[in-house]
Order: C-alpha cells, then structure tokens, then sequence
C-alpha cells in the first residue's frame, strides 16, 4: 500500500469507527476504542494519523475487523480472505492463522469500506 493509500485507508477506519477529532489538532482520540491503548505512565489517547497502526498491528486491524462485523455480520468482502485459512481441524486453524496475510486482510477491509461508501443508501 503506498503511503496515500494508507492514509486514505486509515482515514476510513477511524471514520467507521467514530473516533473523533481533538479540538482542532491533527490527532483522534482512539482510548476506548483500540483495546491495545493502556492506561499508566507511557499511556496515549490521542494519535495523529501517521502514527496509527491500521495497517501494522494485528491489534488494531482486529478492532476494525470486530468493529464491521458486530455491525454487519461476517462482511462478504471478507470471505475472499477467509477461504485462505478456514478449515476443518481446528488445530489446523490455529497453526494457519499465525500466517494471515496481513496485507490481503487490509485490502478486504478497505474494499468494504470503500463498497460500504458507495452503498450507503
């Protein structure tokens, strides 16, 4: 993904998932959203959008992913990158899924979004 393409992708995640705006700053809050934020001394509510990790930590792109499929089920668009792993043998499974394709998986979530844009109506 170039470096538009992952500003434009994470620009739609933090849109669907109604992160909001800090005053009139560059950063979003994102505490209560990305479970991975901790609170203590290091802790951090709010990122500008280069610092976001949609497109790095499995983390955050699972937050998404929870996201779009508590609010439409299991995404259509996804399935595409489901068939690579889904299986019988759970064992299996769990062993597959430590091999993901992180960058399939983000191409399906930004595909949804941008159908999910088209389609709103």
């Amino acid at each position: 993904m170039t470096p538009r393409g992952k500003v434009s992708y994470t620009k739609r995640c933090i849109k669907f998932l109604g992160a909001k705006r800090f005053d009139d700053s560059e950063e979003y809050e994102l505490y209560g959203i990305i479970e991975d934020i901790e609170d203590g001394k290091h802790e951090k509510h709010f990122f500008e959008i280069k610092d976001m990790k949609f497109h790095s930590d499995w983390n955050w792109i699972m937050e998404v992913i929870e996201a779009i499929e508590k609010k439409f089920g299991e995404a259509p668009l996804f399935k595409e990158v489901y068939q690579e792993w889904l299986c019988e043998d759970i064992d299996a499974c769990d062993f597959l899924i430590f091999k993901f394709p992180k960058e399939k998986t983000i191409k399906a979530i930004n595909n949804f979004f941008i159908w999910h844009e088209q389609n709103q109506n």
